[in-house]
């Protein structure tokens, strides 16, 4: 289903509504949603794209985004296996530390500021 447009709350009706999250994409910029479905406690399956794997911890089942095959088995477990999405969940949980936009908004900040440090000045 593509929804459009949504607001704040309907995303995180969605989030709080999911079993799991998927995310096959071939290019990723920032991995947002995998990150997101982490911050929820959802399972997530998501590529090799070194963005998701860096939003994911490390935490999450890879499966590079042209594996088809892997993609289909891994989709079916998720839905059907409930022992290995708690597994995950309990994994999320245990594991998972969010990080609050506050100290994202630092870093971004720190990380600017140390790039413009190291201009040359003219």
């Amino acid at each position: 289903t593509f929804t459009g447009a949504i607001s704040d709350e309907e995303l995180i009706r969605y989030y709080r509504s999911a079993s799991f999250g998927v995310f096959p994409s071939h290019i990723e910029g920032w991995g947002y949603g995998a990150s997101e479905c982490l911050d929820f406690g959802i399972p997530v399956i998501v590529s090799t794209a070194p963005s998701l794997i860096e939003a994911s911890g490390g935490l999450m089942p890879a499966i590079d985004s042209n594996d088809q095959a892997s993609w289909y088995a891994a989709i079916r477990r998720m839905a059907e296996d409930a022992d290995w999405r708690s597994s995950l969940t309990e994994r999320i949980a245990k594991q998972h530390r969010p990080t609050p936009a506050s100290a994202s908004w630092a870093a971004i900040k720190a990380g600017l500021q140390a790039s413009a440090s190291l201009r040359p000045k003219s």
